[in-house]
């Protein structure tokens, strides 16, 4: 289950997990352990995080060709981390999902990922001798980055408006004023499925950069290497130098992570 830092002890049991995390934004994992608490009665279970391999074989957890109980276990991704503390010294927290039986929860630091919209990664878990050299891995689940985040149509939610603080509509048209209100953590039940915005909630600060798309020719330095000259990069607009650079399909959201992280912060398009 994926839980938020604020709502660990009662996600999945009085209020609803989330279904897929943010990037930059931090989230807990908590597992549940089958029926009458078959998970082992310590705390030296580790959990590993690695790389979805969606046209891969999926294998019965059970099965020791699967891939979190390869020996040697298929490598880490560098992508999903622990949010550690200042003075924190990731050896010596030994950061565990706890000794219950019912479920294990790894809550002594939240974890934070970079990875882009919509990429997955699989979790492998062990529940006791992780470290003897055998393959006592196996996969317990995977975790998904929400592809999109919700853009509100005002604001301020109409139905709880602060008296003192006029709610503003999401900018639209050209010369009119307008506001961007980005929002998260909602939740999903059973009766009406995932909700297209179920994420965690928004839990670090947050800057945001407007980038013209199609309208204006790029004006810096930075961009993925096109292979063109860069008087002639400078000409295009970022829609067609992602589209040039070879790639034979429609660009990626990491194209648009990399050219979002290269963009300067300049005169805004939108004021």
């Amino acid at each position: 289950r994926v839980c938020g830092p604020q709502n660990v002890l009662s996600c999945g049991t009085l209020v609803p997990p989330y279904m897929r995390i943010l990037p930059q934004q931090l989230f807990v994992l908590r597992l549940q352990c089958p029926s009458g608490g078959r998970c082992a009665a310590s705390s030296r279970n580790k959990i590993r995080f690695v790389a979805h391999q969606p046209d891969s074989l999926e294998l019965p957890p059970w099965h020791r060709s699967q891939r979190c109980s390869q020996n040697p276990p298929p490598p880490e991704i560098p992508e999903v981390q622990w949010a550690l503390q200042d003075g924190d010294v990731l050896e010596n927290l030994n950061i565990n999902g706890g000794d219950r039986r019912d479920y294990k929860v790894w809550s002594l630091r939240p974890l934070i990922t970079n990875l882009t919209s919509g990429a997955t990664f699989d979790i492998c878990y062990c529940d006791a001798d992780c470290d003897d050299g055998r393959s006592n891995f196996f996969k317990v689940g995977s975790v998904m980055v929400a592809a999109s985040i919700g853009v509100a149509r005002w604001t301020q939610d109409l139905d709880n408006v602060n008296p003192a603080i006029d709610p503003i509509e999401t900018v639209e048209f050209i010369s009119k004023p307008g506001g961007m209100t980005l929002y998260a953590g909602t939740t999903s039940n059973t009766t009406e499925g995932m909700r297209p915005y179920d994420s965690v909630i928004f839990s670090r600060p947050a800057l945001m950069k407007l980038v013209s798309y199609d309208s204006e020719p790029l004006d810096w330095d930075g961009l993925l290497d096109t292979g063109a000259a860069r008087e002639d990069v400078a000409q295009q607009t970022l829609e067609a130098a992602l589209e040039n650079r070879g790639t034979g399909g429609r660009p990626t959201p990491a194209d648009f992570d990399a050219a979002c992280a290269a963009a300067p912060f300049r005169e805004p398009l939108v004021e």
